[in-house]
């Protein structure tokens, strides 16, 4: 499973660094959202995770826990601000937007071809995951960690529904959202 895990990153970079010129403020901002990405996904995971620990072992303090809510919260607060930042690029740079210079696609165009995505990435991967980590802050400052447990798990698999859909608009766009 590894060995699939490092192909497809390698198949996967090779695909997007012939879409993005070396160097070019498409490359820049790629990198900016992958790393985004991981560290959105990491914090939701270990928040679960720990959340999880705190169902057998009662009595562990709950700093842990509020510590990467924190980072949680700081991570969707980032990847909702570099959304809107990077849609807000694409609209001031006009077409093309990233990838082929002959296709010369507008935003609106690429929005009305991909809409069901993009409403998954907003609607699913961004507007219900900062939902769901308001509701983990509300449990964690009442020390309900069972309950923020649950709510991480759901939060979990709607952040990677969110990600992969954002996966999904940079190899359809060749543009990071």
């Amino acid at each position: 499973l590894d060995q699939a895990a490092i192909g497809a990153g390698q198949s996967s970079g090779r695909i997007l660094s012939e879409a993005a010129a070396p160097g070019g403020s498409v490359a820049a901002m790629i990198v900016a959202g992958q790393v985004l990405a991981g560290i959105f996904l990491g914090s939701i995971t270990i928040s679960w995770l720990l959340g999880h620990a705190y169902l057998t072992a009662t009595r562990m303090t709950i700093a842990p826990l509020r510590h990467f809510t924190n980072v949680l919260t700081w991570a969707i607060g980032a990847r909702i601000v570099f959304f809107v930042a990077s849609v807000g690029v694409a609209w001031l740079l006009g077409p093309p937007i990233g990838g082929d210079p002959t296709v010369g696609r507008s935003l609106s165009e690429l929005f009305y071809q991909s809409w069901l995505i993009v409403l998954m990435r907003v609607g699913v991967g961004l507007v219900a995951v900062g939902v769901f980590v308001w509701m983990v802050r509300d449990c964690v400052r009442l020390r309900s960690t069972q309950s923020a447990t649950g709510i991480l798990y759901f939060g979990s698999v709607f952040a990677y529904v969110g990600e992969l859909a954002s996966q999904q608009l940079l190899y359809e766009w060749g543009w990071p959202v």
